[in-house]
């Protein structure tokens, strides 16, 4: 949860059983989960139950429309379950106590926006996933840029708040932004940098925080922005070769042991 008061990503399972009960249960969320989440969303190697559970409900609610019964959902999802080779009684196990879960919640009436935000939070997760496996495999950045703005649309479920549920914090825009041409930072700050503002990013050590401020660079760079670039733990040496292989579009390793 941000400052704002809004969840912005699913980070427990019990914020995840939330989701699955109102994708499974809340009319006005499931139309929109039918449509938009789908079970390879879950992660089939962590998250079986949920990949399972969704898969036989997302069914019954496009063949129904209607909320499916309990026992009903028991049944199928265990009968797919065998069919795909799950034969082990603990997984069957962890799929009916999960749908218990899902129907031992009620509320009357459905709080919707509550579980459109939740929603929209696990999307924000999916999101983050997806966008980097499609930058990763994209041929350039103008291929990874459209393709991550496609994603990005597709997952958009929010239609009551105006701000851009993948914005990673609520805040007005107090000055213009400039865009920097790096897919990632444009997408997180919603649109470039302000000029009047300065920006931290923090991570582990190899994480790529170096990386990004030289794709960041260069990228400004390449529009015609004024960019200094000082560092305080990397000699020159070390940094250069990167540098150069972002600029040039050089493979990294071509540049190692070169000046």
């Amino acid at each position: 949860m941000d400052n704002s008061g809004h969840i912005r990503e699913i980070n427990s399972r019990g914020l995840l059983v939330r989701l699955l009960t109102y994708a499974v249960r809340c009319p006005e969320v499931a139309r929109l989960a039918i449509q938009k989440m789908q079970p390879t969303h879950f992660e089939e190697a962590t998250q079986l139950d949920f990949f399972m559970v969704w898969f036989v409900a997302q069914q019954l609610w496009l063949k129904s429309g209607t909320v499916p019964h309990p026992q009903h959902l028991k049944d199928l999802t265990i009968n797919l379950m065998v069919g795909e080779g799950y034969n082990d009684p603990n997984i069957h196990a962890a799929v009916v106590g999960l749908i218990d879960e899902v129907y031992a919640f009620n509320e009357d009436p459905w709080n919707a926006a509550y579980g459109i935000e939740l929603l929209n939070a696990f999307f924000f997760n999916v999101f983050r996933k997806l966008a980097t496996q499609q930058t990763q495999q994209a041929g350039s950045r103008d291929e990874a840029l459209e393709t991550v703005m496609r994603t990005h649309k597709q997952l958009n479920v929010d239609q009551n708040r105006p701000v851009d549920p993948f914005d990673l914090a609520d805040k007005p825009k107090l000055s213009k932004q400039l865009e920097t041409g790096a897919t990632y930072f444009d997408l997180i700050t919603g649109g470039g940098t302000i000029l009047t503002e300065c920006y931290g990013v923090l991570g582990p050590s190899g994480g790529g925080k170096t990386l990004m401020a030289i794709d960041v660079g260069c990228s400004m760079a390449e529009r015609g922005q004024r960019v200094e670039y000082f560092t305080y733990e990397q000699p020159p040496h070390e940094v250069r070769p990167r540098l150069f292989s972002r600029a040039g579009g050089i493979d990294i390793n071509e540049m190692k042991n070169r000046e």
